[in-house]
């Protein structure tokens, strides 16, 4: 060979300690998706899938509809007109105060 010829060492340096692979560890334990048996269910717990199983539907825009998962016996609502009446108005005064905020809640009621 002729000329002049150089070369080149590349080096490489890893570092490994165990705060890094505890760090890793955790990070994927977050990351991954429960698995359906990773534990079992609560008989309320249990209640409450099958009753999502049973009475689901999806509505005509893809929503969906589920029955409230009323306790046995069904308990009393009793008479709680008045004061829905007036949580209402208290919401209906709060709006009209803020006019940017009543224009989001008539666009998301909208939507909804």
């Amino acid at each position: 060979m002729s000329g002049k010829t150089t070369s080149s060492t590349n080096h490489l340096q890893v570092h490994h300690t165990e705060a890094l692979d505890d760090w890793l560890q955790r990070f994927w334990q977050v990351e991954d998706l429960p698995s359906t048996n990773s534990r079992l269910l609560s008989s309320t717990e249990k209640l409450c899938e099958d009753h999502f199983h049973n009475t689901h539907t999806r509505d005509k825009d893809g929503r969906y509809v589920v029955q409230i998962p009323w306790k046995s016996p069904r308990p009393e609502i009793g008479n709680s007109r008045v004061r829905a009446e007036q949580r209402l108005k208290s919401l209906e005064k709060r709006l009209h105060a803020n006019p940017a905020v009543l224009t989001e809640y008539r666009k998301f009621m909208q939507e909804y």
